[in-house]
């Protein structure tokens, strides 16, 4: 029995070899011997602890030992384990397998080669071996659950096709969760480009994307075909790349579908009107920032030489930072951020002012559930709400957070009946998961040329 003194609890230990039959007793550390390596913990039968080990020579290939001869040592004392088994290969290994089904998926035959690796990968299971199939986009889908059918697999397999944008963190935490609880060998593979499509789209990627966003029910999407590095080296060429990009979108969400663009303030003036004129066609629903916020005078001639509208204001913080870009006509949208502005109290303040100037407001809503249930509350209270957004790549985790989840119908937010927000928190789901600081999203600089 292995005792953790830490937290007091016995915790009965099962060693498995994974390559071992009978041969003689060796030294782990002597030099040129053979090496002992722990390749997994299995705690699912929690307070048993199952520790699986391979044993290999110098060469890297396995080893023949004899189980019996294993000496386990805990802080220089020995210690007793439950069991030893040593079998050659032990026992079944339970694989799931994630596959990226996102835009940047479609070029270069990227999924035809994943689905091919994955094929192989379940033709060489033995016959007890499971495996499981997850697909994540915007969202993720339990494709085949684990199963011991290789044929039902390799057909979800062939099933697969590529649309939308990568929420890959949240698919791990799935396979993760549905792992957890299963007993023996596990295993978790991943086939992924690793692109997260905000600025890489094609043309066909782009007509495919907004198809979908269409497809489930939204009357809007918001995408950020800019990229810094584009307009540094040739911005001729960069604004030519966006055009098709963006009139591919809107031949796929067809003429009425509201198609927003995301600057991140990255242009000047001048890239920004020639942006406006190459995207004129497509009509797209407002530019996002266009120039960096700071300066509103500036913001204010813009807009008097764009036909698009400029939308602007996630950065801004009281009515009072607002006032000489509305009184001015510096943008056609306001977006204040519940997080950033004072709250509902000072954003109803904000939307008040714009709504004298006939100005609607798009909250900004890059946060989760809580946050987007604040900003629903907001635009049922107001005369001039426009459009609220919301981090579809991202839903599949923020509901399983939300009790419930916010909901949608018609690619509409549905308000709650119920008292207060409407939600609360899920303290339980929260907890397993890890954290990850917010990244610093300093400005890389606006291209002043």
């Amino acid at each position: 029995m292995l005792t953790d003194k830490k937290w007091g609890y016995y915790l009965p230990l099962v060693i498995l070899l994974i390559f071992s039959t009978a041969a003689a007793p060796f030294q782990a550390g002597s030099p040129g011997g053979p090496v002992v390596t722990i390749t997994q913990l299995d705690t699912s039968q929690f307070p048993t602890v199952t520790v699986y080990i391979s044993i290999t020579g110098p060469s890297g290939e396995p080893v023949q030992v004899d189980p019996e001869s294993l000496v386990i040592n805990e802080n220089n004392q020995a210690i007793a384990p439950g069991k030893i088994e040593g079998k050659g290969e032990v026992g079944p290994l339970t694989t799931l397998l994630a596959i990226d089904v996102s835009g940047s998926m479609l070029s270069g035959k990227k999924l035809v080669i994943a689905k091919t690796v994955a094929k192989d990968y379940i033709n060489q299971m033995r016959a007890n071996d499971q495996a499981g199939l997850i697909s994540f986009s915007q969202i993720i889908n339990v494709v085949e659950p684990v199963t011991a059918n290789h044929q039902a697999l390799a057909s979800a397999i062939d099933a697969l096709q590529a649309t939308g944008d990568t929420a890959m963190y949240d698919a791990l935490y799935k396979a993760i969760g549905t792992l957890n609880p299963l007993p023996g060998r596990k295993a978790i593979i991943v086939l992924t480009d690793g692109m997260d499509n905000r600025s890489s789209h094609t043309p066909d990627q782009a007509f495919a994307l907004a198809q979908e966003a269409i497809r489930r029910g939204f009357t809007g999407f918001k995408c950020g075909p800019l990229t810094f590095e584009g307009l540094q080296a040739d911005e001729v060429g960069e604004i030519s790349r966006v055009r098709d990009v963006v009139a591919a979108a809107r031949e796929g969400a067809g003429p009425t579908a509201e198609i927003f663009i995301e600057c991140s303030e990255l242009l000047s003036p001048r890239l920004a009107i020639r942006l406006d004129d190459a995207l004129a066609p497509s009509r797209p629903g407002w530019f996002e920032e266009p120039i960096p916020f700071e300066n509103a005078r500036a913001m204010v001639q813009l807009q008097r030489e764009l036909r698009t509208p400029i939308a602007t204001g996630e950065r801004l913080l009281s009515r009072y930072e607002f006032r000489e870009l509305i009184e001015n006509g510096g943008c056609r949208i306001i977006q204040p951020d519940l997080m950033h502005a004072g709250g509902l109290t000072e954003v109803r303040r904000i939307a008040a002012l714009a709504d004298t100037w006939y100005i609607p407001v798009a909250p900004h809503n890059p946060g989760g559930p809580i946050c987007t249930m604040a900003a629903m509350h907001l635009a049922a209270s107001i005369p001039n709400f426009f459009i609220l957004e919301q981090m579809e790549p991202q839903r599949a985790t923020r509901d399983a957070v939300s009790r419930p989840a916010v909901q949608f119908e018609a690619g509409h937010f549905v308000l709650p009946t119920t008292p207060g927000l409407g939600i609360e928190p899920d303290l339980d789901a929260l907890a397993k998961l890890p954290f990850r600081p917010q990244p610093r999203s300093d400005r890389r600089g606006a291209l002043w040329k």
